[in-house]
């Protein structure tokens, strides 16, 4: 927090001073601007700074500076904006930490200058402070809107989808465009393989099919792998946690025939990587006696299988901001895979318009009442419950 009697000395030399003046200041710990037509980022903060006669200004905003000097375009963090501030202010430390230093030039005038003695800006003390020159605000200024507490709770309990994806979530809701930091450091990756995939046109007829690991650290049981099974229709998912890859047999047998049994439709075609724990004799046994037929993508070449590609991604990225989010250890990471295809089953997808990938015959419906916070008494370690096993605390 800035002492007031550094503020009040910066703002003593403000005073009666042109608007559109930005004067280079000894006392000034921030950069302070009066219009947002400085600022290339700003965002909502609420503070008060004081002047010499101990009145204050509301200071409504923070953010980043754009200056495009003479000599060099210049970026300031962190700068408050004051739209009552009579004059700009920028600090001589943000130069002086640089090992730039001062220097008298002319009758009038001084400069900035780096330690190759090469001018950084320049300006004028004629009116007894350091007026810098010639900076003109550009209107390039790109503001972002505020965003409520209740649209970011949202995000989190549906497991941080996109922007898209939530407003058809909660139609209800007039949400804005906003930025959450914990997707920004989750979701990175490279760009897609191009191809294309034949669409399906009925639960089953393509089922997409992969194994992730070994997952470090691994459970306490053991688990290290989990299977994801896609349907290409719906979208739907279901996933398995393994210790072993020799479990794959055992779990897909088990698994499949479930999903026909449930469903009342049959498995068409079984879209898969080439690896060898899906080729073995009583797998291949087993999809000829159920009339399914594999489709075997390129050896390492995933991109040829961008449908299921895509779905581990998205499991994955949301079971990082889940876990990043609640601050819990990557050991529940198991825990997290399966909050976050619980909340992608109860996700819009364009393919099938108004509806979520929950299918008819899986026996579930779609409640997105039921991702709601649950109150208690102290609100700092409030606990989330996504109606699935697991409860994941917020920060």
């Amino acid at each position: 927090m800035q002492q007031p009697e550094k503020i009040e000395k910066v703002l003593l030399s403000a005073s009666s001073i042109n608007t559109r003046e930005i004067i280079l200041n000894s006392g000034a710990s921030s950069p302070m601007f009066n219009s947002k037509h400085y600022f290339t980022k700003l965002r909502e903060h609420d503070d008060h700074v004081f002047q010499a006669d101990g009145t204050s200004l509301q200071v409504t905003g923070i953010g980043t500076v754009r200056l495009d000097l003479p000599f060099m375009v210049l970026h300031l963090r962190n700068a408050l904006f004051i739209p009552k501030l009579s004059s700009n202010l920028v600090s001589q430390s943000t130069f002086l930490r640089f090992g730039h230093y001062i220097k008298p030039q002319g009758t009038d005038g001084f400069a900035v200058v780096d330690n190759q003695d090469r001018t950084v800006l320049d300006g004028s003390y004629a009116s007894g402070n350091l007026v810098i020159c010639k900076t003109i605000p550009r209107t390039f200024v790109a503001v972002q809107p505020p965003v409520s507490s209740q649209t970011l709770l949202l995000h989190r309990l549906a497991g941080h989808p996109s922007l898209e994806y939530l407003r058809k979530m909660f139609p209800d809701q007039r949400i804005k465009d906003f930025d959450c930091i914990k997707c920004d450091l989750s979701k990175k990756h490279k760009d897609p393989f191009l191809s294309s995939f034949p669409t399906a046109a009925r639960c089953l007829k393509y089922v997409h099919l992969d194994l992730c690991g070994p997952i470090s650290p691994p459970l306490k049981l053991g688990h290290r792998y989990f299977l994801q099974v896609v349907d290409g229709y719906s979208h739907y998912i279901w996933i398995h946690f393994l210790t072993s890859k020799t479990k794959t047999n055992k779990i897909i047998k088990t698994l499949f025939k479930q999903i026909q049994s449930k469903s009342g439709e049959r498995i068409t075609y079984l879209v898969l990587d080439n690896g060898t724990k899906f080729k073995k004799k009583d797998l291949c046994s087993f999809y000829d006696e159920q009339g399914i037929k594999y489709l075997p993508t390129a050896p390492y070449t995933p991109e040829n299988n961008p449908f299921l590609e895509r779905g581990n991604r998205t499991t994955v990225n949301k079971a990082r901001c889940l876990l990043k989010h609640s601050g819990l250890s990557q050991m529940y990471w198991a825990k997290a895979c399966n909050t976050a295809v619980y909340l992608e089953n109860r996700t819009f997808y364009d393919t099938i318009p108004g509806s979520t990938p929950n299918p008819e015959p899986v026996g579930t419906t779609s409640n997105r009442e039921i991702i709601s916070p649950i109150p208690t008494e102290d609100t700092s370690k409030d606990l989330y419950y996504f109606n699935s096993t697991s409860l994941i605390p917020a920060n």
